[in-house]
Parts: C-alpha cells; structure tokens; sequence
C-alpha cells in the first residue's frame, strides 16, 4: 500500500487513503531506513518537520516533492535476503537476516536471522528468490530484497 506523494496536498490525500501514521520515503537515494520520516499527523507543522528531515522544507502546494508514501506496518522483523543471479540466469539466495532497526534506521545486521523461525526465513528466501527470478533476462547482479515479518 503506497501512493506518489509528489505534493503537499498529495500527502494530505495518502493519509486519508491509507491512515496515519504514514511513512514517507525519497524516491531516490534513500537506503537502510535514510530518506524515510514518518508523519503522525497532517498538521502543516508536521509536514513541514518530515519534509525538512528529507531535505525537502518549504511548505509549499504546488511544490514538486520527489516522494511516495507506504501505509504503516506494524511488524515483528525486518528480514532482508541477498539474491545473486548469473549472466546466464542462475539464481542463488543467502541466508536471510535480520535488520534491526532504531529510530527506523537499520543499525545491526544478523545473518542468519536470530529472532525469525527457520521456516520463516526459509519462506523469505524463496519469495526473494521469485522475486529475483521474476525480472526476466538481462537482470543480473546482486539484488537486495526486504521483507517485513508481520
């Protein structure tokens, strides 16, 4: 559940659609939980604090913001998959980790993930798996796949 954010009212219409809070993410540059704010209220004092921790102040309509806005989710773990696929389209998963998170920045990585069941992490790894699968010929490289453990 997310929605383009790319103004002011656009936030003001994401949370009404999706409720609050709301995380608003940069749509470029932004990495390990960096580029991220969340928005508790539609107050323009809020507004204007969460665009201002992005890099973005100036409450402004009609400016254009370079953002997108997820639903909340509440969750037990973040868990994070790296999946190396070949040239000629073999596809390999590590083990799953854990990313643990603090004031919405990951700060430590565990591998294997300690606080998740292993059929869990097993579940993970395959969906990143088809994940990475599922980009077709020509995507090869190392890819990073979050999942959240509702």
């Amino acid at each position: 559940r997310y929605v383009q954010t790319p103004t002011v009212a656009s936030i003001h219409a994401a949370a009404a659609k999706l409720g609050l809070p709301l995380m608003l993410k940069s749509r470029l540059g932004a990495y390990d939980g960096r580029g991220n704010a969340v928005l508790k209220s539609t107050s323009d004092a809020d507004i204007e604090i969460a665009l201002s921790s992005l890099g973005m102040s100036g409450v402004d309509n009609e400016k254009e913001l370079d953002l997108y806005a997820e639903g909340w989710v509440d969750f037990r773990a973040e868990i994070a998959v790296m999946v190396i696929r070949s040239s000629n389209g073999e596809v390999k998963a590590y083990p799953a980790a854990n990313a643990i998170q603090t004031d919405s920045i990951c700060r430590v990585v565990l591998t294997p993930a300690r606080s998740v069941p292993p059929h869990i992490r097993e579940q993970c790894e395959a969906i990143a798996t088809k994940a990475v699968t599922s980009l077709g010929e020509g995507a090869s490289g190392a890819f990073g796949v979050e999942l959240f453990w509702t």
